[in-house]
């Protein structure tokens, strides 16, 4: 007789099983004597024994099958997953009712997955681990694709809450006024080298569309600017994703989060543009698109001039590199032509000229120091908001570290520089030949080279770690498995949620005379030391991928 029909009958011995186990009863309130948990109809069928060993339960349609099956058995609805208890085979108030109720068997078998795990406790380990795995601080193993509501969805959330800051930041503005009087002023009476001078020429391709969207109203240039700088924002977040194949990389991950960690001054600044210009030109570098690699790159020099240290990162992955500097000198050429014709060279080197007048900005490293003594003698140093729109640090000292960090500039140009030699000597092979950079080479150069122009400088604006984030994203896109990047990412995210506290929430405590001037000088403290730590780790990172150099 089959299995699925071996039943007790009265007056007969207990079934035959498998190791010879007698099946456990239960006793009914009228003294007969049923199968533990049999159904509520009196039928009975096998249950589990207390020998743990395989067992039979019915099922609804009155076959028999064991819920103790091992991994080579068939699976079945009343299956419970590894990390769960033990369903009750009877309720509380003593009721039997079947193992395997109707319900279960339309749906499938309950798995261990992370989504029937229950809310981490805030500050516990686990909690600790989601938070770095949401921020692509941890290492890339997911491989598995993603479908579109998936970065639309996160997209979506986390700009409308960049958004919503914006409401009681709304201060943060007034850079965005600035751009709308010097745009206005361009369709009038003053020349264009009056214009946006610390901008290059090229900039105004930038800032000039806006204005016309707005109809020439400074009112409307507003709402124009950000709406487009949202629009690159979106365009690059989904560069992000198609380089990643779809896939929640760190480097989408990481700019997912970067944007409201640095809040609505991300969408009120310009440097966005050459941020994500940047980290495009490693993007099409990693699709094998030399020329569109170039022309990217060439157009964040033409907006901004950092990005144009990519190049020599961009060639050492010797992927047709002719083609990519022809990419790069074609559209700089027709950048500096344009910018003479119409400016002449004061125009053309008014970015320089403007960057050499400056004193020392309020949010560098060289003014930590005296932001510290000014929390002691508030009297001795002070302040001031200067021509160049922004807050600088005088007083005793201040005239010798605008030197200091003068000299750390060239230095670290010279660092820059020797890293570049390292790298494109290490590609040598005893034969002569070269090999490419790969993409982790190439990201973490560029990266160091971005740092290395910002850390020892005398100017630092918070929208400057847009030039890291963009970057990393790029790089945690195209080379995910780079190990140093949990630690990159971790850190750049830190960052920016200080700098959003320090500016614009708390600016105050850095910029006035105030009892909470020691606060804002260790959030400052903070803020750089993780900026230098980002700099040594990509610096140290690079050494150890050039290990082994020739010479």
């Amino acid at each position: 007789m089959d299995s699925s029909a071996r039943v007790r009958t009265p007056g007969a011995g207990p079934p035959h099983r498998p190791g010879g186990a007698a099946d456990p009863t239960a006793a009914r309130p009228d003294g007969t004597v049923h199968p533990a948990g049999a159904p509520a109809d009196g039928t009975a069928h096998p249950t589990a024994r207390p020998d743990g060993s395989a067992r039979l339960t019915a099922r609804p349609d009155g076959t028999a099958h064991s819920v103790g099956a091992r991994a080579d058995d068939v699976a079945h609805p009343n299956a419970a997953p590894p990390d769960s208890t033990a369903r009750p085979t009877a309720p509380a108030d003593g009721t039997a009712h079947p193992i395997a109720r109707p319900d279960d068997v339309a749906h499938p078998p309950s798995r261990p997955d992370r989504t029937a795990d229950p809310v981490p406790a805030p500050g516990s380990p686990r909690f600790w681990a989601a938070a770095r795995r949401a921020v692509g601080a941890e290492a890339w193993t997911d491989g598995s694709a993603r479908p579109p509501r998936w970065i639309v969805g996160r997209w979506l959330s986390t700009r409308l809450l960049t958004m919503l800051i914006l409401l009681p930041e709304n201060n943060i503005l007034g850079d965005v006024r600035y751009y709308a009087r010097q745009v206005e002023a361009l369709f009038g009476p003053p020349r264009v080298t009056v214009v946006l001078p610390e901008y290059p020429a090229p900039a105004l391709a930038v800032f000039v569309p806006p204005w016309w969207a707005a109809l020439g109203s400074r009112m409307m240039y507003l709402i124009t600017f950000v709406l487009l700088m949202i629009a690159i924002d979106a365009a690059f977040t989904a560069a992000l994703w198609r380089a990643s194949g779809r896939r929640p990389t760190p480097g989408v991950r990481v700019w997912l989060l970067l944007v409201p960690c640095l809040g609505p001054l991300t969408f009120t600044r310009f440097d966005l543009v050459s941020a994500a210009l940047a980290g495009a030109a490693l993007l099409a570098l990693a699709a094998r698109r030399p020329v569109r690699s170039g022309l990217l790159a060439a157009a964040g020099a033409a907006v901004k001039l950092w990005p144009a240290t990519l190049l020599p990162a961009l060639l050492l992955h010797r992927d047709r590199p002719r083609r990519l500097l022809a990419g790069f000198a074609g559209l700089g050429l027709v950048a500096l032509a344009t910018t003479v014709a119409g400016g002449g060279t004061t125009r053309l080197l008014s970015p320089l000229t403007w960057q050499g007048q400056r004193g020392l900005q309020l949010e560098t490293i060289w003014a930590v120091p005296l932001l510290w003594g000014r929390a002691v003698s508030p009297q001795t140093w002070s302040t001031p908001y200067t021509r160049f729109f922004a807050f600088q640090v005088e007083g005793p000292g201040a005239a010798a570290l605008v030197t200091l960090s003068t000299v750390a500039t060239v230095a670290a140009l010279v660092l820059l520089g020797w890293l570049w030699w390292r790298a494109w000597r290490a590609g040598r092979r005893p034969d002569g030949s070269v090999r490419p950079a790969s993409l982790s080479l190439v990201g973490l150069l560029a990266i160091a080279a971005a740092c290395l122009l910002i850390v020892p400088n005398k100017t630092l604006s918070p929208q400057y770690l847009l030039w890291i984030g963009g970057l990393l994203a790029a790089l945690g896109a195209v080379a995910p498995a780079e190990p140093v990047l949990p630690r990159l990412n971790l850190l750049i995210v830190l960052a920016c949620v200080v700098t959003q506290v320090l500016y614009p929430l708390g600016y105050g405590m850095l910029t006035g005379p105030h009892w909470s001037n020691a606060i804002g000088a260790a959030l400052l403290t903070a803020r750089n030391g993780l900026l230098l730590a980002i700099t040594v780790l990509a610096v140290r990172r690079v050494l150890v991928l050039t290990r082994g150099t020739p010479g």
